[in-house]
């Protein structure tokens, strides 16, 4: 069996430019690392939050779920809003660097 020859030459500027663009993404990985993890898990925390109550019949949204983690009123049952609230603290103990602020009035 022949070895494989690409359509192309390889040239040393494109060689260049490959180990430059890795460069490039190493450095930007090593910036951003801390500050993109925290906002992934917690929207990950969000939505499984939510297909788990949707699979027990509660109509909220990941929109709605959101807002009532942040304390702010939503539209909806008494009930749906207690059923997001009551898993938060086994979220709060695994995101150690993220707080999740939640409280919520009965009058509101």
């Amino acid at each position: 069996m022949p070895a494989y020859q690409p359509p192309f030459q390889l040239t040393h500027r494109m060689t260049a430019l490959v180990a430059d663009i890795a460069e490039r993404l190493g450095a930007w990985k090593a910036a951003n690392r801390d500050t993109l993890v925290p906002s992934l898990r917690r929207s990950n925390h969000i939505r499984t939050l939510q297909v788990s109550l949707a699979i027990e019949q509660n109509t909220l949204s990941v929109e709605q779920v959101t807002t009532v983690l942040a304390g702010r009123p939503v539209p909806g049952s008494p009930k749906g809003v207690q059923e997001v609230r009551m898993p938060l603290p086994p979220l709060r103990s695994r995101a150690s660097s993220q707080t999740i602020c939640c409280q919520y009035s009965a009058n509101s």
